[in-house]
């Protein structure tokens, strides 16, 4: 993968990616490999780095989403490992490593917004209180701190 790895990087900045962006990239790739080589030694299969390239599914693309939301990974980084994904099998096609880029066909989650809703309401009944602001933050502190455990917790 290390010869991979480094292609994509050079591609990344041949393209104009800034710093920030190329290290998160590789950092994604790297997470979406050490997973995928997981997978596969789940399953008892181990494949070469030609049949790791031409083993990317859709069906592999998301199965690696549904892992990232089932562990609670927060959406915005869930999609930005798409993103990577959809720009390494960018690179893979023009590479002809791969004829086509599966992971373009694997949707964005969306961030989820019930506690966030239920919160910002709970804000607003706070606010016409008229409740001090050090209080108002401790109370909206407890609130998020509970809702995210009762989501978790059932």
């Amino acid at each position: 993968m290390k010869n991979t790895t480094a292609q994509f990087k050079d591609y990344l900045l041949a393209r104009g990616a800034s710093r920030v962006t190329v290290k998160n990239y590789l950092s994604d790739w790297s997470h979406f490999c050490g997973w995928y080589e997981f997978y596969l030694r789940q399953r008892g299969r181990e494949e070469n780095e030609v049949g790791f390239l031409t083993s990317l599914s859709w069906r592999t693309v998301e199965k690696y989403k549904e892992f990232l939301v089932a562990n609670r990974v927060a959406a915005a980084t869930v999609n930005r490992r798409l993103a990577t994904l959809r720009r390494w099998g960018e690179m893979a096609v023009r590479e002809r490593w791969i004829e086509h880029n599966s992971a373009i066909e694997v949707t964005n989650v969306t961030k989820q917004t019930g506690i966030e809703e239920v919160l910002a309401k709970f804000e607003k009944h706070l606010r016409g209180e008229k409740l001090a602001e050090a209080t108002l933050k401790n109370y909206m502190s407890d609130t998020r701190q509970f809702l995210n455990w009762a989501e978790v917790a059932y």
